[in-house]
């Protein structure tokens, strides 16, 4: 286990940003790095700046159905149900038998119904 993710786990998040960050910028092309660090932001209330590393996190790849579901959630709570059902969408064309991807769809779907 890497320390940003040891240091997230204990609740220290500001050791486990600097620590990601270094990760980071030692390995730009590794998922994980982003994907982590996008975790420790979101726990810190960093929404915008965590769909950032998942878009980069996704970019780098874009067949990992967990990265579009992790965003979407977050579309999701700063109340952007299209980006979300956006990316549910392409985590269903990834893995079209995803129930809990195909329920937040339906759900969404519903809430947006006149």
């Amino acid at each position: 286990m890497n320390r940003g993710v040891a240091y997230s786990i204990q609740n220290k998040f500001a050791d486990a940003l600097k620590d990601l960050n270094k990760a980071i910028e030692l390995e730009p092309r590794k998922v994980d790095g982003y994907h982590n660090r996008a975790l420790v932001l979101t726990k810190l209330g960093m929404l915008l700046e965590a769909t950032t590393d998942y878009t980069t996190a996704i970019e780098l790849n874009h067949r990992d159905v967990e990265l579009y579901v992790a965003r979407a959630r977050i579309w999701e709570e700063l109340n952007q149900p299209d980006k979300a059902i956006a990316d549910y969408g392409s985590a269903v064309a990834i893995q079209p038998t995803n129930e809990q991807v195909l329920r937040r769809l339906t759900t969404l779907g519903a809430q947006r119904s006149p």
